[in-house]
């Protein structure tokens, strides 16, 4: 066994999903999904308040200096509840990768953030950023919604 801190833990874990089952399918059935981005929403195949909880990715391309960037999602936002956001940009050379969101610095002053907004009004996400330039990096964005 691997140390690791205080503990012992196994290197290697197997689970036999013979006779595990999820929603009614076998377990390797029940998490084979496959996320397109820029694709359609995908269920996620499990549920918040009795709402199915579905994901949608959008490629992040053409970033701001500075500034913020707006991208069209398809679906309007008054006809879902978004329960979270999970992403990362990666600069062109792969030098530095940042998730989303991302704040570096003390929580008064925030040195350096690259937010995700979501619009009030309509179907956009924004990437609003105060580092010197995000215009060399791309990415991909999840957004975790249900539908009301």
């Amino acid at each position: 066994m691997a140390k690791n801190s205080d503990y012992d833990l196994p290197t290697n874990c197997y689970i036999r999903s013979k006779n595990i089952s999820h929603n009614g399918k076998p377990l390797s059935e029940s998490i084979d999904i496959n996320i397109t981005t820029d694709g359609e929403p995908v269920k996620c195949g499990f549920k918040i308040d009795n709402h199915d909880v579905y994901v949608k990715r959008i490629s992040l391309k053409n970033l701001p200096n500075k500034g913020e960037v707006w991208f069209d999602i398809g679906i309007d936002f008054k006809k879902i509840e978004i329960i979270g956001f999970l992403g990362a940009i990666t600069r062109w050379n792969n030098s530095e990768r940042i998730p989303l969101p991302f704040i570096w610095g003390d929580t008064n002053s925030v040195a350096n953030y690259v937010a995700v907004i979501a619009s009030s009004n309509g179907n956009t996400v924004g990437i609003r950023t105060n580092r010197t330039d995000i215009s060399n990096y791309t990415g991909a964005l999840n957004i975790y919604f249900y539908y009301l």
